[in-house]
């Protein structure tokens, strides 16, 4: 590992949303944050995700007090790379890209759905 020090650390990030999206589902799409990572939405804890290596989902609209129509809403992540997992220093923090996802209330679940196809050659799919 290099005998790098691991640590932990805040990140925050103020945001406001449109008014237009009340009623919308809404989430925070994480690609990757390693290692565990503690999420909190204007002071309240929301989630909690232990692995760094895989993606994960926050939901916002069903947490008490967001804001939307200009209100200043908070989010605070702890991401605690103190203990590690491999035979290498891995780094810490957020490494990948994060995404705000706003859809309908009606809409299909995160992973809900694939597509599979059985033809492996000819260079077309058929379903």
């Amino acid at each position: 590992m290099g005998y790098y020090q691991r640590n932990a650390g805040w990140y925050r990030k103020h945001f406001a949303l449109p008014a237009s999206w009340e009623g919308s589902s809404v989430w925070l799409y994480f690609e990757g944050i390693f290692h565990a990572t503690t999420s909190y939405l204007n002071g309240q804890k929301v989630g909690f995700h232990k692995q760094g290596y895989t993606d994960f989902w926050l939901r916002l609209d069903d947490v008490p007090g967001l804001k939307f129509g200009g209100g200043e809403n908070v989010l605070a992540l702890y991401a605690d790379a103190s203990t590690g997992t491999g035979w290498w220093y891995e780094g810490g923090g957020l490494t990948r890209h994060n995404w705000l996802v706003r859809a309908s209330p009606a809409h299909i679940a995160q992973d809900g759905a694939w597509v599979f196809t059985n033809q492996t050659s000819g260079g077309g799919a058929t379903f």
